[in-house]
């Protein structure tokens, strides 16, 4: 995975890889799988207009940061 670009939300299941969402203003994270990009955002759109489109749900900024995380290999 060190030479996979994610540039759209389509590259996580692309390059099968959970995500990492961080909010940047209170710190709260949760990990997202890699089909559930497809019900939030079923059309592609790059990275940061998926940072800048996701809300906080502790703190209801909008100051996200996706960090891909590499499933496991099984």
């Amino acid at each position: 995975m060190a030479n996979a670009r994610f540039e759209t939300t389509f590259s996580f299941s692309r390059h099968k890889a959970n995500c990492r969402v961080l909010c940047q203003a209170c710190g709260h994270e949760i990990i997202v799988a890699p089909c559930a990009f497809s019900d939030v955002f079923p059309i592609p759109v790059t990275i940061k207009e998926a940072e800048r489109r996701l809300r906080c749900t502790a703190c209801g900024e909008k100051r996200a940061r996706l960090i891909p995380i590499p499933m496991p290999i099984r």
